[in-house]
């Protein structure tokens, strides 16, 4: 008892669009990063966000979101833009 075995030939699609997905991605890290660092800001300043959260709280989450946000802004430069990088 054997296997009849077809033989399958695919052909490799190159995307010429990688590096504009590559950049688009690093913009929208970028973007978000910026967005979270002045989210948190806001909601240490008491800015628009509601008064009637507990003050550690609105201050620990407003740390949370600025720190975290520096972190994606320090990882992306640690990457660097990708055209950058060839």
């Amino acid at each position: 008892m054997g296997f009849n075995t077809v033989q399958v030939h695919s052909e490799e699609v190159v995307s010429t669009d990688e590096p504009s997905m590559v950049r688009a991605f690093w913009l929208v890290g970028l973007v978000a990063s910026g967005l979270l660092i002045v989210l948190g800001i806001v909601v240490l300043l008491n800015i628009i966000f509601p008064t009637n959260l507990p003050t550690n709280f609105r201050i620990m989450l407003g740390i949370i979101l600025t720190l975290y946000g520096t972190y994606r802004f320090v990882i992306l430069w640690i990457k660097k833009e990708p055209s950058e990088q060839q």
